[in-house]
């Protein structure tokens, strides 16, 4: 991983890379890293950011890859189908005094699954407001961002989210495509980690056991899990998220 994450920093130019590799049936981290990175042993001075834990310290702006939200809310309450019909109004839709718009234009009606999968803004948009904000916060929150995840390694951020007492009247919008919200690349992966593991998070973890010199078993980690979509949503999101990578935005995965 760190060799990748390495190459990855030299090809993209980008400040920082992370990557998180995690078995989802059983929230074991199985590899984390960062880059720019350090050698400990030496005393460099180097910046601020080769220090931290990035992928658990540092929140940002999710962008698409938080519509993987809204879609399995409304398909797991029974609002949509994978298979229904969704006008995308050639890309552009108002809500209030903003106009949010699509990557690329043109996109009228099309099944739920292709908007998914062509990750169309304005899809994202409408499949939030048929769950309302209410319930479109208690998914979000439900999957598990706005909170820490409870790794066992020190510095981890909740990001940052607001009530729906704050949010204004284009924020469904917003946080429908990933905006006006903050989160970690552990919670991200939280998230898929739940579809992959057929609607079910469990709780990450680095350590294992811990074991006494003679090999006895002195504490092991209990696995946490909570149930969060039904198998059957889970597996609908599996296929759909399949097409991402096969037929839609996402084929360089």
């Amino acid at each position: 991983v760190e060799v990748i994450l390495d190459e990855t920093l030299k090809a993209t130019k980008a400040r920082s890379v992370s990557a998180i590799v995690l078995d989802p049936a059983t929230g074991e981290v199985l590899s984390l890293a960062n880059a720019p990175s350090f050698n400990p042993n030496i005393r460099p001075k180097v910046l601020d950011e080769a220090r931290r834990n990035r992928a658990i310290t540092d929140a940002y702006e999710p962008g698409s890859v938080f519509k993987l939200v809204a879609y399995a809310g409304a398909i797991e309450e029974g609002l949509v189908r994978p298979e229904d019909q969704i006008n995308c109004q050639g890309g552009t839709i108002a809500i209030g005094k903003h106009v949010f718009h699509d990557s690329h234009l043109g996109m009228q009606t099309v099944t739920v699954e292709t908007a998914f999968g062509k990750s169309s803004n304005v899809g994202a948009i409408k499949i939030a407001q048929k769950l309302g904000e209410e319930r479109f916060y208690q998914w979000i929150t439900r999957f598990g961002f706005g909170a820490k995840a409870g790794l066992d390694l020190p510095g981890e951020v909740r990001g940052f989210l607001r009530p729906t007492s704050n949010w204004h009247n284009d924020s469904i919008g917003s946080l429908a495509i990933g905006q006006e919200i903050s989160v970690t690349a552990l919670q991200t992966l939280m998230a898929y980690a739940t579809v992959a593991n057929r609607g079910e998070w469990v709780k990450p973890h680095v350590v294992k056991q811990i074991k006494s010199a003679d090999g006895q078993v002195l504490a092991e980690t209990q696995l946490e899990k909570k149930r969060v979509l039904s198998e059957r949503t889970a597996d609908q999101m599996a296929v759909m998220m399949r097409f991402v990578v096969d037929e839609g935005t996402g084929k360089a995965a």
